[in-house]
């Protein structure tokens, strides 16, 4: 009515998108368009343009965290040397020389066929995710003396990184890499299965025909061999105990391990690192929802200066009790509430402040009550009753409208 009767064309609407396109040019975010090139608080820009840009980098490590937690629950594959390293002991860590030296090592007890056939698949780290980079993690070496528990243990790795200084070289630290994944093996098996099925149609010797069909036989074999036995060792082991971890983690001759407490150990790295990155994943959390909070303040605040320029300021009761804190500052002296009756009074009670000279509510209260999203608050506690009624049955002045 203020738009269409031309009353005034400085206001500012609040909220969710609405469905008359006439207050379209008169939402908030669209103000927020037509000044941004005019700030003045050139400070404040810049401070909103740091948060979403370290909420955005946030943001991608909880996504890098929770990609690795899939990846580590589905047991993927086998974990490069890089990424055990980051819970490795010290004397672990300076036992394994690469990716291919923890694969020799993981393979015991798999026959000479099998063993022989792991040089076909590149060793390679693998990361889960597209983008590489080439940063090494930091020495995360401690004296295994010191620990108290295991708990303690897991957390000591984790401590080594300082998420207060999350930077584009943290989403490199956090992500993991594999040095062979069980569907790369199975695409060589097929790769080698439709060489072995293509040769007799070759028109090479029948001798060199006969060898490369014997290379392929063996390589098909040899491949299923090693997929199944770390399908079968990482599927069979299951979460180690405490004891088991504190023996195994503390060993410092890993070759003398037989062949179940290796995986034992390698499942022991696994946990330390599920452990890390869960830990990581909450502090993350954490500092995305500070970040979130103060961005809201300050774009509260940004908004201030758009809002205090308007005559008429329009706005849900859900948005004013979100808005609490520029609400309070633009101090309105006078409120109306439209269709009152239907609005719970906490949510009315909730847009005003000590500013408040006028409360004007319009509406009826023998139509439509508001509705508790709970029965049993309506029914047993009257929540159902609206400021609007309570102040006619308890005498309160009112005006019947004669127009609308």
């Amino acid at each position: 009515g203020i738009v269409q009767n031309n009353l005034s064309n400085n206001i500012v609407r609040i909220g969710g998108r609405s469905k008359s396109e006439l207050l379209e040019p008169f939402n908030l975010r669209e103000r927020r368009k037509s000044v941004a090139y005019f700030s003045p608080n050139f400070y404040q820009a810049a401070l909103l343009k740091d948060l979403k840009r370290e909420m955005s980098e946030i943001f991608e490590n909880i996504k890098i965290l929770q990609d690795n937690l899939e990846h580590l629950e589905k047991n993927d594959g086998i974990l490069s040397l890089k990424t055990l390293k980051i819970v490795m002991s010290k004397p672990h860590q300076t036992y394994f020389k690469n990716n291919d030296h923890v694969l020799e090592w993981l393979l015991l007890g798999v026959s000479d066929q099998g063993r022989s056939q792991k040089k076909l698949i590149s060793t390679d780290d693998k990361g889960v995710k597209r983008r590489q980079t080439e940063n090494v993690l930091d020495d995360f070496g401690i004296d295994l003396a010191d620990f108290e528990n295991v708990n303690r243990l897991k957390e000591v790795f984790f401590d080594r990184i300082d998420l207060e200084e999350t930077d584009q070289q943290t989403n490199a630290n956090i992500q993991i890499f594999f040095s062979y994944t069980f569907e790369e093996i199975q695409k060589k098996i097929e790769e080698y299965e439709r060489i072995f099925e293509s040769l007799p149609n070759s028109e090479e010797s029948r001798e060199m025909i006969q060898q490369k069909m014997h290379d392929a036989k063996q390589a098909v074999s040899g491949l299923k061999l090693i997929l199944s036995h770390f399908e079968d060792r990482l599927t069979n082991i299951g979460i180690p105990s405490e004891n088991d971890t504190r023996r195994l983690f503390t060993v410092e001759n890993v070759n003398a391990l037989n062949s179940n407490e290796r995986w034992v150990l390698y499942k022991i790295w696994i946990e330390f690192l599920k452990s890390g990155y869960w830990m990581m994943l909450g502090k993350l959390e954490e500092r995305y929802r500070r970040g979130a909070r103060r961005y809201d303040e300050v774009r509260q605040f940004d908004d201030l200066r758009i809002v205090q320029q308007a005559d008429v300021v329009g706005i849900t009761t859900t948005t004013a009790a979100r808005l609490q804190a520029m609400l309070r500052e633009l101090k309105p002296k006078i409120v109306i509430v439209e269709e009152a009756a239907e609005v719970l009074e906490a949510h009315i009670v909730a847009s005003l402040s000590v500013y408040c000279q006028h409360l004007i509510l319009i509406g009826d209260h023998k139509q439509l009550r508001p509705s508790p999203s709970e029965y049993k608050l309506g029914k047993d506690y009257h929540l159902d009753v609206s400021l609007f009624e309570r102040l006619i049955k308890n005498g309160v002045n009112f005006h019947i409208l004669n127009t609308q």
